[in-house]
């Protein structure tokens, strides 16, 4: 019965599909280690979706819970060994084993991280799509509140749900950075009009109901990977999303790996996503680079072949002519999914993509006219 509690626990609030896929992920990781005897490969192997993401996460927690060493160095002798590998695995087979059901593991990284997770509130009635707030115990003074968005080709590659990303929240909430993550319409059940609707009204949602959860409203920084790097752009760069009241509440921006440029469309979905042809330009997060705008901090991988880095050249650029307030970093060994992937527990200290994050987002709410 003891065990069955347990499962009920970790496994409460996700999908079947969510938990094979962690279990998939984390096999494989195992595997790679095996295959290739270094398991720092294999972690970065396994970083393919936010799921495995999770699953690394929950391995670090897991380790710490039952007092394994991952033995985690700097980044110049980081070196994971094997059979440290094989034993996170067990133990967390263990904690699951009494039944079929063995994939609930993962969620262990929510569960004992030191954060409060207030899930599946309704921001929009007529939409009926929901958020999760994630609130740490130590604020920061600043108080400033993170709402990131996901990508997912804004639905047309894989779809994806705000609860894939808890191992983001964790690296914010430990930070001292509340987050509130949620999900949106995707394409193609809806165009990109609906999308950005639903964007808008989490960030409304959050500033309306600050006070009921302990929130800064007036400090709110927005950011995403990918696709919900877009999204974030526009929210941040095109008043219009917002009105002036909400949007004056938009401290900063993060943007890891988005598509800020991309016309001419080079996927069939995005004339029809984006559409008519007359909105075309309208899609564009660049076309509304504007004088007052947040502070942007840009973030890409150079090994990225899904989003150029272009992109981040066009925003930056499109920035600076106008005297903007624009940083950016790129990550010499970090691909498309890898740098979300360094949020994640056993790779924050492998590349410093978080501690520059932080850097900005400190920078925000100091003396510094224009955080680096």
């Amino acid at each position: 019965m003891a065990c069955l509690g347990v499962l009920w626990v970790i496994m409460s609030g996700n999908s079947f599909d969510f938990w094979l896929h962690t279990l998939v992920g984390t096999g494989y990781s195992a595997f790679r280690c095996w295959q290739q005897g270094c398991c720092r490969q294999a972690y970065r192997d396994v970083l393919t979706a936010p799921y495995t993401l999770n699953a690394l996460s929950g391995l670090k927690l897991v380790a710490d819970f039952w007092d394994v060493k991952l033995n985690v160095k700097t980044v110049a002798t980081m070196r994971y060994k094997c059979h440290q590998v094989f034993l996170l695995l067990g133990l967390c087979l263990l904690l699951t084993g009494c039944t079929s059901l063995q994939l609930g593991y993962v969620n262990l990284a929510a569960r004992f991280a030191d954060y409060q997770r207030i899930a599946d509130l309704v921001y929009d009635e007529h939409s009926q799509q929901h958020l999760d707030i994630y609130l740490t115990s130590q604020p920061k003074p600043n108080r400033a509140l993170i709402v990131f968005f996901y990508g997912g080709c804004w639905g047309a590659c894989q779809p994806l749900t705000k609860e894939y990303y808890r191992f983001l929240a964790e690296a914010f909430t430990s930070a001292g950075y509340p987050v509130v993550i949620s999900d949106y319409r995707l394409y193609p059940s809806v165009k990109f009009a609906d999308i950005m609707h639903d964007a808008a009204g989490t960030v409304k949602f959050a500033v309306n109901h600050a006070a009921q959860y302990g929130l800064n409203p007036q400090n709110i920084v927005l950011m995403g990977h990918s696709a919900g790097a877009h999204i974030a752009a526009m929210l941040t760069l095109n008043p219009a999303y917002l009105g002036p009241d909400y949007y004056a509440n938009i401290k900063g921006f993060v943007g890891l790996a988005g598509p800020y440029d991309f016309l001419p469309f080079t996927e069939a979905y995005q004339a029809d996503l984006f559409g008519p042809a007359s909105n075309y330009a309208n899609s564009q997060p660049v076309n509304f680079v504007h004088t007052g705008q947040p502070p942007l901090l840009l973030l890409h991988g150079l090994k990225d072949s899904v989003v150029k880095l272009k992109n981040l050249d066009s925003l930056k650029h499109h920035a600076l002519a106008i005297n903007g307030c624009v940083s950016s970093h790129i990550y010499s060994e970090l691909d498309h999914k890898t740098l979300i992937g360094a949020f994640a527990l056993p790779y924050q200290t492998s590349e410093p993509v978080l501690t520059d994050t932080l850097h900005f987002i400190e920078g925000l709410f100091s003396q510094t006219p224009c955080p680096a």
